[in-house]
């Protein structure tokens, strides 16, 4: 149970290790021999499992610094890309700058996915519930290709804050594919409606 708990990385015990109980050695001989080897099996166990519990929070710690200056790069980009797209009235210039808006919105998404897997939260800056349907579209405008999906609402439920992040990211990854996958002339559909089980 010791070795489970360290395993799991649980925040409650962090930084304790696990203090397994060894087996007495009361003769020197080969049964005195075995209770020491299991002794040691068991020692080596826990300094094995330590070693990688730190590099799974050394990683992780990673993949969330990896992500946050990819996500913070990308917002100064945005801005600055937004900024020229108001002041834009070539047709053609407007479109690439869409273009190369949908992308930098694509590599934010690769830095939201990175903190995902540090197991970092964003903080929710509205701590309201917000309609799934706004969720749907907040997320179907960070996707390149997003005028060929149609959204259709049947009923609407509401989606709790702490979800709404990670609610995004999914949609987003999975309209994606949906875009990428399908035939250019075909529209991409999205019901939002509730079933009998929600």
């Amino acid at each position: 149970q010791d070795l489970e708990r360290v395993a799991e990385d649980d925040p409650e015990h962090e930084g304790e290790a696990p203090e397994l109980e060894h087996v007495a050695i009361a003769t020197r001989d080969e049964i005195g021999d075995l209770a020491e080897s299991f002794n040691r099996l068991q020692e080596t166990a826990v300094r094995v499992l330590e070693r990688q519990v730190l590099v799974r929070r050394n990683t992780a710690e990673m993949f969330g610094n990896v992500g946050r200056r990819i996500y913070n790069l990308t917002g100064r980009q945005l801005a600055l890309i937004d900024a020229m797209e108001r002041s834009e009235t070539d047709p053609v210039l407007l479109e690439r700058l869409y273009r190369i808006d949908h992308l930098a919105v694509r590599l934010q998404r690769g830095a939201d996915s990175l903190m995902l897997l540090s197991g970092e939260r964003e903080p929710a800056l509205d701590a309201t519930p917000m309609r799934l349907t706004d969720v749907v579209r907040s997320a179907v405008g960070r996707v390149e290709g997003y005028q060929r999906v149609v959204l259709i609402a049947e009923d609407d439920a509401m989606v709790a804050p702490s979800a709404v992040g990670d609610l995004t990211l999914m949609v987003a990854e999975l309209v994606e594919n949906a875009v990428a996958f399908s035939p250019a002339s075909q529209r991409v559909e999205i019901a939002v409606g509730l079933s009998a089980r929600g």
